[in-house]
């Protein structure tokens, strides 16, 4: 929120709330349970919420409102003196509160900026129709990655066909996330065997992730599936990309530029103004990926890779990606271990899209056979929430091989429940 989006904010009390008005909260994160600070009221529970948590510093901004909700408000409303300190909404913010508009970004806002925004509670998933969700997700990863085997098999004889069986695997994995909204799901912590499968595991991911962005990002359907496209063929390296002239403007960007030459490096390290947004996405998702997947237990947690992302993105497009990340991430990323208040560990499978605070988990419960684990959904879960973040280095043995994180993360695609 710039200065003179700040003056035109007036202050109002949270009985005074109505459907409709787009406000801003003025309290750190951790003191409300909502995605984003600034957004609109979409339902009464919104404003339950905002007082069952006790919130006061409360603007709303007029433009942005609805006519119903301004002429639902009775009495005067005292418009916020320049002289008080609200918290500004960084353009960063605006980013993540609403993907769908062009935004600028000059600066980078504090970490208890990034979220805001809620909606109605989804329809009741049983833990079974939850388990049988991820196990689907597993599988579908599983399938991906022997089509990604198939694919290498054949692309030094038949590149079309490799580039075939490549968008086979693409139009597979939007298909399984269904419709517009999709979840990054924990598919995966088995150690890759050997250099090819490794390549394949870092190349899904960073599709799966890239892929949810372009949309967050406002990305056609066409041209997500082209960027999938290239990021699918990453594991084969940049050289793919003289082999195959047929590929689009999009495909062959990220493939030149976030493609690796034999010797491991990128093969274009260009300025941020003479890159694509497809290949950009690709090329934050792939810092993503390699700082939290490096094959050792002794790399930064997923939460402290998102945190070393948004320092080194202060500025441009590449700060707006970043907090398109953090948004689909949330604060609980897949593969994060928390302590639940009921005592337990548990390991995050799966961001809730309803709630960043309430992700879906697999508890370690000495009295149930690991493989019939818990899975929680922490937010149709009374009574249990995350108590604290916690490291892997912690954990004791037996926690350790029950959750059986592995030392890699492989991510797939779900429906947003």
């Amino acid at each position: 929120m710039t200065g003179s989006q700040a003056s035109l904010m007036k202050s109002i009390t949270a009985e005074r709330l109505t459907v409709g008005l787009f406000i801003h909260l003025d309290h750190s994160w951790r003191e409300h349970p909502f995605i984003r600070s600034s957004f609109q009221i979409s339902s009464p529970k919104d404003i339950s919420q905002i007082e069952e948590h006790g919130l006061t510093k409360i603007t709303y901004d007029p433009e942005k409102s609805t006519p119903e909700s301004l002429r639902s408000l009775e009495g005067p409303v005292e418009a916020k003196s320049n002289d008080l300190s609200i918290a500004e909404t960084s353009p960063i913010e605006e980013a993540c509160a609403n993907t769908e508009e062009s935004v600028s970004v000059n600066e980078a806002p504090e970490p208890d900026q990034l979220f805001s925004e809620t909606s109605d509670t989804p329809p009741l998933i049983t833990p079974v129709m939850r388990r049988e969700a991820i196990q689907k997700a597993k599988r579908a990863y599983n399938q991906a990655m022997l089509r990604g085997r198939a694919m290498h098999n054949v692309m030094a004889e038949d590149p079309e066909r490799g580039v075939a069986i490549a968008t086979d695997m693409v139009t597979a994995m939007l298909d399984d996330a269904q419709g517009e909204t999709a979840a990054i799901s924990l598919a995966n912590t088995t150690t890759p065997s050997n250099p090819i499968d490794e390549a394949l595991m870092h190349s899904l991911n960073v599709t799966a992730v890239s892929m949810v962005l372009g949309r967050e990002l406002g990305l056609s359907q066409d041209d997500v599936s082209a960027m999938g496209l290239g990021a699918v063929l990453l594991s084969l390296g940049s050289e793919v990309a003289e082999t195959i002239p047929t590929l689009s403007g999009a495909t062959n960007e990220v493939i030149r530029r976030c493609g690796e030459k034999p010797g491991g490096s990128p093969d274009v390290n260009d300025s941020e103004d003479d890159r694509g947004i497809a290949s950009q996405i690709v090329s934050v998702v792939q810092s993503y990926d390699q700082m939290t997947n490096n094959g050792t237990q002794d790399g930064p947690t997923p939460t402290e890779a998102l945190s070393t992302l948004f320092k080194q993105n202060t500025g441009g497009r590449s700060a707006e990606i970043v907090t398109a990340l953090i948004c689909s991430m949330t604060i609980y990323p897949p593969g994060s271990f928390v302590k639940l208040t009921d005592g337990s560990i548990a390991m995050v499978i799966s961001p809730n899209p309803d709630n960043r605070m309430k992700p879906v988990v697999l508890r370690h419960d000495a009295n149930i056979p690991a493989d019939k684990a818990t899975f929680l959904d922490l937010l149709q879960e009374e009574g249990v929430a995350i108590q604290e973040h916690i490291s892997r280095k912690s954990l004791n043995p037996e926690v350790l091989d029950y959750l059986n994180p592995g030392t890699s993360k492989a991510y797939y695609l779900t429906p947003a429940a």
